[in-house]
């Protein structure tokens, strides 16, 4: 090896070795903080919103098969289809969150399905229209709560997404109302307005 060859080699080695020794170790990337976990407020939406998606897509399913108008049918098939895109999204929520989940409808909400199987005609459409409202009206009172009171964010989203479909519901049965001649409430309920969905609740729709 020439000389200068030789100087050449050794000059890199010296500056591969100092680049060695310049260049820090990588730090080891932060870990993401976890999402807190649920309050007894995020379980308790979580637990009623799933209890309002089952009663919905029964009740709904009895409204395709016994509506009197096409108006009742076509609401009960729009609740079907929903309220189980809206349990898909919120069932790995929950499972992700260790929250247990009722398997079935609330005692008021199966109690106003009962009710419902005995009617017929006309008497099925408007105890249909009048306890759905009802429903909606609680339901969004229980998505106003969480936003509001709630603190785990993918809870709390849920919640979000949940809003304007219970809105559009409620909106789409006060139409339902108007066409057949049904009387409902007009009150709206007021934002963070405290959530009614509980099992148990004493309250039963209005109907006649």
């Amino acid at each position: 090896m020439s000389p200068l060859a030789r100087v050449a080699t050794l000059a890199a080695m010296a500056i591969g070795g100092i680049a060695v020794i310049a260049v820090p170790a990588t730090a080891a990337s932060p870990t993401p903080s976890a999402s807190p976990a649920p309050s007894a407020q995020d379980k308790m939406f979580l637990q009623q919103a799933h209890q309002i998606n089952l009663a919905e897509i029964a009740t709904g399913k009895m409204a395709q098969k016994k509506g009197n108008s096409q108006t009742v049918k076509n609401l009960g098939a729009m609740f079907v289809s929903d309220h189980m895109n809206l349990d898909k999204t919120l069932m790995p929520v929950a499972q992700k969150l260790y929250v247990k989940l009722p398997s079935t409808p609330n005692s008021h909400q199966q109690s106003v399905a009962t009710q419902l199987a005995k009617q017929s005609g006309s008497k099925f459409d408007t105890m249909f229209v009048k306890s759905e409202f009802d429903g909606h009206t609680m339901a969004i009172k229980a998505a106003q709560t969480e936003i509001a009171k709630g603190t785990n964010p993918d809870v709390m989203n849920v919640a979000r997404q949940s809003l304007p479909m219970f809105e559009s519901h409620r909106k789409a049965l006060q139409d339902a109302g108007q066409q057949l001649r049904i009387p409902l409430p007009t009150a709206t309920p007021m934002p963070g307005g405290p959530a009614t969905m509980t099992p148990g609740t004493p309250r039963q729709p209005a109907h006649t």
